[in-house]
C-alpha cells in the first residue's frame, strides 16, 4: 500500500509505503500524527463502502432533508414518510439497484402527496419557497443511486474531516490545493482532491474492488478505561476513540493468508511468552469491564487501575485474544512507547513485531524513541520481516511545514535526530565538571 500526499495538516508532502511495519520518527509537532489519521479514515471509509452502508448512507441524506421540513408539517405525515423509507431495508436488503428504483419512486410519491398536503394550508410566500427548495432537493437526489462516486467521494470525504476536527488544511496553507492519493498493490485507489477545505469533484476519484477490513487506531493507553466487553460490536470505534463516523455492523471473518502451522504455532509461543513476562496473571471479563487478577492480587483489579505502561500490554493482549487482530488489516500506534520504561519498549517492539508477523498486519507506529525505533529494526531482522518495514523522517521546514522521507536506508540520520538529547546532556555534564574540577 501507498500512500502519498500534499498539504495536509502541517505536512506539505509525503510519500509513504505500508507493508507490514512502517515508522515514522521525528520531534514533536512534525506531522507523524497526520499519517495515522488519513489511513484510518480511508480504511473507515472503504471498509464501510458495502451495499448496505451506502444505501444507509443515501437513505440519512433524504432523512436529513425530511426533517427540514418539521416547522411547517405534522408529525405524523413524516413519521410516514420514515415509515416508508424503512420498511424498503426488509424488502429489497441490500440489492442496491432495486432498492434504488423503488426508493426513489416511493420518495417521489410522498414529496408530492407533501406538497399537496401544505398547498391545502396558508402560508407566508417566503416559507413556500424555502419548502419548495427542500423539495427540490429531495427530487435531484432520487435521480442519483446510493452507489454513486459522488456520494461515496463525500463521504470518504466527511470521514477526513472527522479525523481532522473539520480541517484538513492548516492556517499556513489554508488557501493551497491538497491531495491525498492511496493505492493498493491490486490496484485499488483513493484520490481525494480539495482547496480550502472544499472537495473537488471532477479530480477526485474511487476504485474499490475488495472488501477491505478495519483498522484498528491505538491513540492512547487509557482507552482502555473505556472498553467494555459487553459491547456488541467489533466497530473500529472500540479501539480508535472516534466513534461519530463509524457505523456499527457486524463483520464477516476474513481469511488470513495461509501459513506454515509450525511457524504459526512457534510465533503464537513467543507472543505469549512476551505477555507472561509481562503479566504475572490474567486479564479476564468482570462484566462491565475488564478486570486483572493475580496470586499476589486479593481480589481482582479493574484494568483502569493498572499502571499506564501495563494498560499498553493489556490493550494488545486483549486484542491477541479476541477477534480484532483477525478482522483487522492495520493497526496504527500512535507512540506507544510514550508511558513505557526502556526495558519494556523492547518487549513491547518485539511484540509488534511477531503480531505483524502472525496476523499479516500492517502496522504503522509513530515514534520518538530511539530505543524503540531500533527495538523495531533489529527484531524485524531477528524474525526475517526486514526487507517489508519502512522508516520515515518527520521534519520541520522553515515555512511552519514538515516534509516526511524515507530514510530506510539511512537510518544513521534518524538515530541522529534523537541523539541529540544525549549530546546536550554529555555537553552539560562535562561544564559542570569542569567547573567541579
Amino acid at each position: 500500500m501507498r500512500l502519498s500526499f500534499e498539504n495536509v495538516g502541517k505536512v506539505a508532502k509525503a510519500d509513504i509505503e505500508i507493508n507490514s511495519i512502517t515508522v515514522i520518527a521525528g520531534a514533536n509537532d512534525t506531522g507523524k500524527s497526520t499519517v495515522g489519521k488519513l489511513v484510518h479514515g480511508i480504511y473507515t471509509g472503504l471498509h464501510l463502502f458495502t451495499p448496505d452502508h451506502l444505501i444507509s448512507n443515501k437513505v440519512q441524506l433524504f432523512i436529513l432533508d425530511f426533517n427540514q421540513l418539521a416547522r411547517w408539517v405534522k408529525n405524523d405525515e413524516l413519521n410516514e414518510v420514515y415509515s416508508i423509507i424503512g420498511a424498503l431495508d426488509a424488502e429489497f436488503g441490500s440489492n442496491i439497484e432495486a432498492h434504488d428504483m423503488k426508493f426513489d419512486e416511493l420518495v417521489g410519491d410522498a414529496v408530492l402527496k407533501l406538497k399537496k398536503e401544505i398547498e391545502d394550508e396558508g402560508m407566508s410566500q417566503s416559507n413556500k419557497e424555502k419548502i419548495e427548495k427542500i423539495f427540490q432537493s429531495v427530487l435531484e437526489k432520487t435521480k442519483v443511486s446510493a452507489n454513486d462516486i459522488r456520494l461515496k467521494t463525500t463521504w470518504l470525504y466527511d470521514i477526513l474531516l472527522s479525523e481532522f476536527s473539520d480541517s484538513l488544511t492548516t492556517e499556513y496553507e489554508i488557501e493551497t490545493s491538497t491531495n491525498i492519493n492511496f493505492r493498493e498493490e491490486n490496484g485499488d485507489y483513493v484520490k481525494i482532491d480539495f482547496f480550502s477545505n472544499e472537495l473537488n469533484f471532477e479530480s477526485s476519484e474511487i476504485q474499490k474492488t475488495r472488501y477491505f477490513r478495519q483498522a484498528l487506531y491505538i491513540e492512547n493507553p487509557f482507552l482502555l478505561n473505556e472498553f467494555s466487553p459487553e459491547r456488541n460490536r467489533t466497530s473500529l470505534g472500540d479501539f480508535s476513540g472516534r466513534h461519530d463516523v463509524i457505523l456499527e455492523r457486524s463483520l464477516e471473518l476474513a481469511k488470513i493468508t495461509k501459513k506454515n502451522h509450525f511457524e504459526q504455532s512457534a510465533k503464537r509461543g513467543e507472543i505469549e511468552k512476551i505477555f507472561a513476562s509481562v503479566f504475572d496473571g490474567e486479564l479476564a471479563n468482570a462484566g462491565k469491564g475488564y478486570a486483572y487478577s493475580s496470586k499476589s492480587i486479593k481480589n481482582p483489579l479493574s484494568v483502569a487501575a493498572l499502571s499506564t505502561g501495563m494498560k499498553s500490554f493489556s490493550l494488545l493482549k486483549i486484542l491477541f485474544d479476541s477477534s480484532h487482530l483477525v478482522k483487522s488489516e492495520v493497526l496504527i500506534l500512535d507512540e506507544p512507547e510514550i508511558h513505557l520504561h526502556p526495558e519494556w519498549q523492547l518487549k513491547y517492539a518485539e511484540l509488534i513485531v511477531l503480531l505483524a508477523c502472525e496476523y499479516n498486519l500492517r502496522v504503522l507506529i509513530t515514534s520518538h524513541s530511539p530505543y524503540f525505533v531500533q527495538a523495531i529494526e533489529l527484531y524485524s531482522k531477528k524474525h526475517r520481516i526486514a526487507d517489508e518495514v519502512r522508516f520515515y523522517r518527520a521534519e520541520n521546514k522553515a515555512n511552519g511545514m514538515s516534509e516526511i522521507m524515507n530514510v530506510t536506508d539511512h537510518l544513521e540520520k534518524l538515530y541522529e535526530d534523537m541523539a541529540m538529547p544525549f549530546r546536550i546532556l554529555t555537553e552539560l555534564r562535562e561544564e559542570y565538571e569542569d567547573e567541579e574540577d
